[in-house]
């Protein structure tokens, strides 16, 4: 698997790993195939650089399990090859969350990052060394390219519309109720499984489930990363006589 400093990432794009999920299941009717088995099917060596690529990306995105030695459909596979339209975009959502310097690109950047951007931050927060970052800027820029929308929003429009409807209406009662909040003058409010977490210098919504929350500390892991390396290299630096 490609790795640039701590990171690891896929290297190939969503689209492409489900295309070929797709193909192989059309010509092998099931869910598991022996590795020699699967390649057939796609019209791969199973000894190849390619093949490997292929099932590292997909083992990295979380659509296939390898562990018995054969190429096993996930849950997560299955629900984007034959879910419900909202069922697929949730689970392709999830397969990119599993990226985590996709995660964190897009919580810096957004959609729209340039490579020379991705070379600053693979530098500055993954530790890349400075002979590498060039190479690996374009090989993350280009894959990133490619999954960036689905990670434009960190919660599906359903459940955003759930935070404002239900959650503006209802959370004054529950304010400051929690010895959390008490202690540290950070205002928390519950209703309808969602969490609100608010102080004089930001707020937060999150719905109360584990999904979520990992998702949101992973975020502000990342967030606070890049921040203490911007701070630490504009701290004066000390001399002794």
């Amino acid at each position: 698997m490609p790795k640039a400093g701590r990171y690891e990432y896929p290297a190939r794009d969503l689209d492409s790993c489900i295309s070929y999920l797709k193909g192989g299941h059309e010509k092998l009717k099931s869910f598991v195939a022996s590795r020699e088995g699967f390649a057939g099917a796609l019209g791969l060596s199973p000894r190849t650089g390619p093949f490997g690529v292929l099932v590292g990306a997909m083992g990295i995105y979380g659509l296939v399990d390898t562990g018995d030695g054969n190429i096993r459909y996930s849950e997560l596979a299955k629900s984007i090859l034959f879910g419900t339209p909202d069922e697929q975009a949730a689970a392709k959502k999830e397969a990119i969350r599993r990226i985590t310097l996709f995660v964190d690109l897009h919580t810096r950047f957004g959609r729209d990052v340039s490579e020379d951007q991705i070379k600053l931050y693979l530098r500055e927060a993954a530790g890349v060394d400075i002979a590498e970052a060039q190479e690996k800027a374009q090989e993350v820029s280009k894959i990133y390219k490619k999954v960036s929308s689905y990670l434009d929003s960190a919660l599906g429009a359903g459940e955003q519309k759930l935070l404002r409807s239900e959650g503006e209406s209802e959370m004054e009662e529950d304010v400051n109720k929690t010895p959390y909040g008490q202690q540290s003058g950070m205002e928390i409010a519950s209703t309808s499984g969602i969490e609100k977490f608010e102080s004089s210098d930001f707020g937060v919504w999150v719905k109360r489930d584990i999904d979520s929350i990992d998702f949101l500390k992973k975020q502000i892991e990342a967030w606070l990363d890049y921040v203490k390396s911007k701070v630490t290299k504009e701290q004066p630096q000390t001399t002794t006589n």
